[in-house]
């Protein structure tokens, strides 16, 4: 936890004075600056809770945006070089030239000098605009809008949600804010299409010699069994059944546009909350140095790190001259201490 208060700046609100790498968050007032850093002190998990705020309130932060300002033109000329040096580019087909846009933007984020442990090529996308999906947030709450399309956006699928499930009562929020139906309200061919064929096949043992090797052929027979409403009642809980139905706000603007508008926000969010801590934790360590001998960078992220840390890792610092990591925005390095016994 950084006890500090903020620091009001000409460029903004500093969030955590006395760490090894300052954030300033500006394009907002002072309360949500404050509620930030408290979100960050006190929340564990705190990214939905970050995003939610960003979202509402449209705050900024500086470093970030200085970070796509400078690396971001030189992504996009990379990339470009990239397209225009390829022999195979100009007689590619279209899914050709997407799978030669995926390696080439891998090659060039992986060249970047300085390289945040997130996702930069979302990172480097027009942010979406909130506008057309705030009400919706205000209508059905930040946490189960973005669950519902990150998880379960599948149109028409039937899921089975028994009572000790558990996304039950996640399941049954969706179904009173009009985002699935339940049960009965599924229809009989939907909700056979959710069973399972081992399931089907033990519903009707007694009424077949073989059983169904294929679904659609056990959901036809099924379908024509005068009791089957009954038969299924003996073997399923049917309002443990809930079908995926969006209703028409959430399907005018459509799950791609849904998905990278929680995509973006999400990796901000994480830059937001991993560059904090990690500043505090640095901060932490250097205070811890009365037995130190001396200092080494290592890197706490299972990917490759960005040639500026590189550059920085496993050297040896003198007790005097400790590195401070995070050394930019999103930095997964931190200090390792090489005490005087060891």
């Amino acid at each position: 936890m950084n006890k500090a208060k903020i620091i009001t700046t000409d460029k903004g609100w500093v969030i955590n004075p006395g760490s090894n790498f300052l954030l300033t968050i500006y394009n907002t007032d002072k309360e949500t600056a404050e509620r930030l850093k408290d979100l960050l002190d006190n929340e564990y998990p705190a990214n939905l809770k970050i995003e939610e705020l960003m979202i509402k309130s449209n705050f900024k932060c500086l470093e970030i945006d200085e970070y796509i300002e400078k690396y971001k033109p030189i992504f996009d000329k990379k990339l470009k070089e990239k397209i225009s040096l390829s022999s195979e580019w100009t007689d590619a087909g279209e899914k050709d030239k997407e799978d030669l846009l995926f390696e080439f933007r891998k090659q060039v984020t992986k060249d970047l000098d300085v390289r945040p442990n997130c996702d930069v090529e979302i990172l480097f996308k027009e942010p979406p605009k909130i506008n057309e999906i705030q009400s919706l947030i205000t209508k059905y709450g930040y946490e189960i809008l973005n669950l519902y399309i990150s998880n379960f956006y599948n149109v028409g699928k039937v899921y089975t949600q028994h009572a000790d499930s558990f996304y039950r009562e996640t399941f049954e929020n969706f179904w009173k804010l009009g985002l699935v139906v339940r049960g009965k309200e599924i229809s009989l061919k939907d909700m056979l299409s959710g069973l399972k064929l081992k399931e089907m096949n033990e519903i009707v043992k007694d009424l077949v010699e073989k059983p169904f090797r294929k679904k659609d052929k056990a959901i036809e027979f099924m379908e024509s069994i005068d009791d089957i409403s009954k038969r299924l009642g003996k073997y399923i809980a049917m309002r443990s059944l809930f079908q995926i139905a969006p209703p028409d706000d959430i399907l005018t603007i459509g799950e791609d546009r849904f998905r990278e508008f929680f995509e973006y926000y999400m990796v901000i969010a994480e830059l937001i909350y991993e560059t904090y801590h990690s500043g505090i934790r640095g901060a932490e360590l250097l205070n811890a140095a009365e037995y130190v001998k001396e200092w080494k960078v290592i890197s706490t992220s299972d990917n490759e790190p960005c040639p500026c840390c590189k550059a920085l890792i496993n050297k040896s610092y003198p007790k005097t001259s400790p590195p401070k990591p995070p050394f930019h925005i999103g930095c997964a390095c931190n200090v390792d201490l090489i005490y005087d016994d060891d």
